[in-house]
This record gives structure tokens, C-alpha cells and sequence, in this order.
């Protein structure tokens, strides 16, 4: 591979939390990869307040390297907000994102950065081979499918969490107004040059995933309700559907009571009006949910996050 031009310059943030017996070892080879390429680099460590030694770690490679900056986050916000973290720290022309549990190859960074300076804002490692148990693939297919489909993005892309960026696109994600961003899709979202590249993946070097179910759930529910509106549109759809047959049950008791005479007075005129206050009730819920719907679009809450400490050069 050819080195890239002196001009270009390299962010790598990494989220941490809880990696204490692994995280020098992964910096380490960072920083052999990066210095042997003479890169203009550097590395950004955001401990998520772990409950190990992570931290201790962190700050102790940002004292012993120069190209080494730490922060601690205040308090356990996840992965995607930890990376945002980083992002906002970051003026480099590039970032490249990628897990703490060493499963992505330090190795592979000159792949990503140099396809990435082919035009892409937008460069995906895409794994050779997942080392990941069968609920993490499923999940991760789940929620692919579901961010591609929100943005429409009609390239066939296999998302990871190891990825160049532009500082074009980052500097969109920064300005996004979201309480509760979930990066692959704001990334998707504002990217134009999207492409992947093969990379190896390896097996987790220290602790375990903590993939779950729970886990699935709560990241397709932030990734519908935060970035979508699609759950709005189908309570709209049920909405004016149950409004549409309620009205029709009212005509069917009308005719009911026309053609067969109910026996029990009051019955049919107290139906016909329970159906139709209801439809009333229903169409109106649409339609302010049509009204929520625009808010959403226009404006969302912003999240503020906060660092407990740094160790800055």
C-alpha cells in the first residue's frame, strides 16, 4: 500500500470500557502501524466509565505517548455516544471507529484510511469472517436491514463498527439534535461515497460480549423511534383502519335495527354512538400523532454529555 499524502490526517477513537488487560496491547499496535506509515494521527481513548481499570490504563498511554489523549466520561452513556464523545474532540481530516476488545485488527487501519482517500467519505470493514456468536449476527443483520431501509441507501453494505469517515459527515452527526443518536444510522444518513472493504476479524481477546437481547431490543427501539417515524405511520394506518370499521359497525346496527326491529330500546342508538365517538377519539389520535410526526422532524432533544476527566497533550 501507498502512503497517504502529507496533508491527510487520521483520528482513531475507540470507546472503552472495561478492556483493562487488553488496551495497551491494542494502542500499542496502533501506534506501530501508524508511526512505521508516518501518518499524521492520533488516538482518541473515551473510557465509558468502566468499572475496572480501564481508565488507570488509558491515562497512563496518554502520559507515556504523545499521539495519546484520554477521557473519561462522567458516568455510562454506550458505545454510540461515547464515539460521539470522541468525534466532537476530533479535527483531523479522518476518523476511524473501532471496538476495544480487540476483534478489529490494528493491521487493518491502512485499508480503511487509504480506500477512504480514493473519494469515499465512507469506508466499512466488512469481516472476512464474524467471530461473533449466532444472536450477535442475527442482531446485527436486524438492525442493518432496518437502518438501510430507513435511509434508502440502495448500496448492498454489510455494517460494522470498524469504519473510516470524512470529517464532512462528522461534522453533520456533531450538529445533529438527537437525544439519543445511534451512529451506523446517522453515519449512513449523511454520508454520500459509502463503500465496504474486506477485513479480517478476530476472536475477542479478554472478557465477554455484552450482546443480548435486551440489548436487540433497545437498539432497533432507539433506532425506529429516534431516526424514523415509521412507528407513527403505522399507528396512523391502525387509526384511521379501526375508524373506517367503526363507522361501518354503525351502519351494520342501523341497518340491523331497520330491517329487524330491536326488541331492547336505546340499544342501537347507544351503539351508534359509541362507534362513532370512538372513530371521533381514534381519527383525532391520527391525526395529532400526523402533527407529532412534523414536531419530530423539525426538532428533537439534544443530549448533553459530560467527562469526569482527561488527559490531553
Amino acid at each position: 500500500m501507498n502512503e497517504l499524502k502529507p496533508n491527510s490526517s487520521l483520528s482513531i477513537v475507540i470507546p472503552v470500557y472495561n478492556s483493562e488487560k487488553i488496551l495497551a496491547k491494542i494502542v500499542k499496535e496502533i501506534l506501530d502501524i501508524c508511526r512505521s506509515r508516518h501518518y499524521n494521527f492520533e488516538v482518541i481513548l473515551v473510557d465509558d466509565s468502566s468499572q475496572d481499570g480501564s481508565w488507570q490504563k488509558a491515562k497512563e498511554l496518554a502520559k507515556c505517548f504523545e499521539e495519546v489523549k484520554a477521557h473519561r466520561l462522567a458516568r455510562n452513556y454506550g458505545q454510540s455516544l461515547a464515539n460521539l464523545w470522541g468525534f466532537k474532540q476530533s479535527k483531523n481530516d479522518y476518523i476511524i471507529t473501532m471496538d476495544d476488545d480487540g476483534q478489529n485488527p490494528p493491521s487493518e487501519i491502512p485499508k480503511l484510511f487509504e480506500k477512504a482517500e480514493e473519494g469515499h467519505d465512507l469506508v466499512i470493514g466488512k469481516p472476512i469472517s464474524k467471530q461473533h456468536g449466532l444472536l450477535r449476527n442475527l442482531g446485527s443483520r436486524l438492525v442493518t436491514n432496518i437502518a438501510k431501509s430507513i435511509y434508502k441507501t440502495k448500496e448492498p453494505l454489510i455494517l460494522s463498527n470498524y469504519r473510516c469517515i470524512h470529517k464532512s459527515v462528522i461534522e453533520k452527526i456533531c450538529n445533529e439534535r438527537n437525544a439519543n443518536p445511534y451512529l451506523p444510522a446517522l453515519i449512513l444518513k449523511y454520508s454520500t461515497q459509502r463503500t465496504n472493504i474486506n477485513v479480517s476479524h478476530k476472536k475477542r481477546r479478554s472478557g465477554q460480549s455484552n450482546y443480548s437481547l435486551l440489548k436487540l431490543a433497545s437498539l432497533v427501539a432507539n433506532l425506529l423511534f429516534g431516526h424514523s417515524v415509521l412507528p407513527l405511520r403505522i399507528a396512523i394506518a391502525v387509526g384511521f383502519t379501526f375508524s373506517l370499521l367503526t363507522a361501518l359497525v354503525g351502519v351494520a346496527l342501523v341497518a340491523h335495527y331497520l330491517i329487524n326491529q330491536s326488541n331492547v330500546p336505546g340499544w342501537t342508538s347507544v351503539m351508534v354512538f359509541m362507534a362513532g365517538f370512538c372513530s371521533i377519539v381514534v381519527l383525532i389520535l391520527s391525526t395529532i400523532g400526523e402533527y407529532i410526526i412534523r414536531i419530530l422532524q423539525e426538532v428533537t432533544g439534544s443530549r448533553a454529555i459530560y467527562t469526569r476527566e482527561e488527559v490531553l497533550k
